[in-house]
């Protein structure tokens, strides 16, 4: 149950830096598909985190599924 929803082009109108990753505000759900193993996705993770992210994990925290 949310009590609301606000898209991120809303949330950045407030000024707030979406680059940042240093917070923790943000939860992001994931619908895998039947007999996705939730292993390889999490495998993808670093990856992901040093395309879109140069500084790297250190800079964003810890990531996990």
């Amino acid at each position: 149950h949310y009590d609301f929803l606000v898209s991120f082009i809303t949330y950045e109108a407030f000024g707030t830096d979406l680059q940042s990753w240093g917070s923790n505000n943000y939860s992001t759900y994931l619908l895998l598909p039947a007999g996705m193993e939730i292993a390889k996705i999490a495998a993808q993770i670093p990856d992901f985190i040093a395309r879109h992210h140069p500084d790297g994990e250190a800079a964003v925290g810890r990531t996990t599924l």
